[in-house]
């Protein structure tokens, strides 16, 4: 972060979120209540994508009740174009380097410091592509992506002895989401099978995430937990399941099936995927584990298209791998874009947004 390095690291900087998703309801206040007891700045960014949810107003909104000094800045928009009472604060736009060197200018009232102005125009043309790259991607993203999925299994196989069997107790994970839902007052709804507790089989939703719980055949507790993940909104639900992934499922869950919509299909062939990947060496390579499977050491990812049913149903899925310890939302959102951009999705001859 320039303004961590501008400042010599003297700053303790809290961030919200990682600058792209918007904040969960009272799960958000449960964090940032710690993030501001010591605070005494907030620089809230706006952008075309924030000014239109109205969430910034809620987050400027709480931090300007326990008497933090809530500064708004424009990114690709005007601070004028706030509503009340946001607009009534003192703010600034990022238009320039100039601009930028408001943050120690700031800085420099608030805490008595002296930090002489340091931005320069490099930094601000990777700040502006940076912004217009993510809402770019996110845009997209809504537009070709159909369903997000992802199904944790009671019975797996360890790489290191893939005939071995193995069995883990779905049912204590599945309780232990919603002990995590309950604890930090994240609200959900509960379906339960007509006439059982939820031990049965349940459907959890929360937040445009779907969790299904069902038993094994044998009716042990070794069943699987299916996911759902809407693609609208995708950063802020995606960026919940991972906190839940996290807390709740031990990060076992460590890759999504993504489909597109009817009007979109992939190149499914291994060596015409092969042909355009290798167009962007910079970005994508061969996986040496197996014929079909990328790497993006950049992203983050490692990836393939295959169908997922049989030869018959073409039911092709983009399988996205990844280390939920430090995966983005916009890793995701940015391989959707760069796939479509590189025509391994594309838009099928005279397909309508209406098809």
């Amino acid at each position: 972060m320039r303004v961590m390095q501008y400042t010599s690291g003297t700053l303790e900087i809290f961030q919200s979120s990682d600058g792209e998703s918007i904040p969960f309801g009272t799960n958000w206040i449960h964090k940032v209540e710690e993030g501001l007891k010591e605070a005494k700045v907030m620089f809230v960014f706006v952008t075309e994508k924030s000014i239109s949810t109205g969430w910034i107003y809620f987050e400027a909104g709480y931090a300007y009740s326990k008497g933090v000094h809530v500064i708004p800045v424009g990114i690709g928009v005007s601070v004028g174009d706030l509503k009340a009472p946001l607009n009534l604060l003192q703010g600034f736009n990022i238009i320039s380097a100039d601009s930028l060197n408001n943050f120690l200018t700031i800085i420099n009232r608030e805490f008595n410091y002296s930090f002489s102005a340091q931005f320069t125009d490099d930094d601000y043309d990777e700040i502006i592509a940076l912004t217009s790259s993510a809402t770019k991607h996110s845009t997209q993203f809504d537009e070709i992506i159909r369903s997000v999925k992802y199904e944790l299994s009671g019975v797996y196989y360890e790489k290191e002895n893939p005939g071995d069997k193995k069995t883990r107790n779905t049912k204590e994970l599945f309780d232990r989401l919603m002990a995590y839902l309950d604890e930090h007052r994240i609200a959900y709804s509960l379906s339960k099978p007509h006439g059982y507790g939820y031990d049965k089989g349940s459907s959890l939703a929360v937040h445009g995430i779907k969790f299904v719980y069902s038993r094994s055949e044998k009716g042990d507790d070794s069943g699987t937990v299916s996911v759902s993940i809407s693609p609208y909104n995708f950063e802020k639900s995606f960026e919940l399941y991972l906190e839940l992934t996290r807390n709740c499922f031990d990060n076992l869950a460590t890759w999504v099936q993504l489909r597109v919509k009817d009007i979109f299909e992939y190149v499914t062939t291994d060596e015409d995927c092969a042909a355009l990947l290798l167009e962007a060496p910079a970005l994508f390579s061969l996986s040496k584990s197996r014929v079909g499977s990328f790497d993006s050491e950049k992203l983050g990812l490692h990836f393939s298209i295959y169908n997922y049913g049989d030869s018959r149903s073409k039911d092709y899925v983009l399988g996205v791998g990844y280390d939920p310890s430090k995966v983005k939302v916009s890793n995701i959102t940015e391989l959707v874009s760069k796939l479509y951009e590189m025509k391994i999705i594309y838009k099928k001859a005279g397909g309508t947004e209406n098809a």
